[in-house]
């Protein structure tokens, strides 16, 4: 799945990628939910991808669902976030605010 700014992703120009990592549980559904709405938030081209691979975890370090990954970079693992400390992570990540 893949989220953008409204726009067919022919047109868009993504300026991050944010993944939510899990196990396919209802914890990595409400994780995206949270991190979406937080993406809507800002208002940019955001792309986000919803990964049930246990090994993309462990490639970015973590081991514990559900994780949150910007760029390449694991910024949350083993707890749901909602989406204001979601939206926090990713400014941070992204705009270095």
């Amino acid at each position: 799945m893949s989220i953008c700014c409204g726009r067919p992703q022919t047109v868009c120009n993504y300026i991050a990628r944010v993944k939510v990592i899990g196990n396919g549980d209802d914890d990595q559904a409400k994780q995206l939910l949270a991190v979406s709405e937080a993406i809507d938030k800002i208002g940019m081209a955001i792309e986000l991808d919803s990964i049930s691979d246990m090994e993309k975890l462990k490639y970015y370090g973590g081991t514990k669902t559900p994780a949150i990954v910007i760029g390449s970079k694991l910024v949350s693992e083993g707890k749901l976030i909602d989406s204001e400390e979601a939206e926090k992570l990713i400014r941070k990540a992204v705009f270095g605010i």
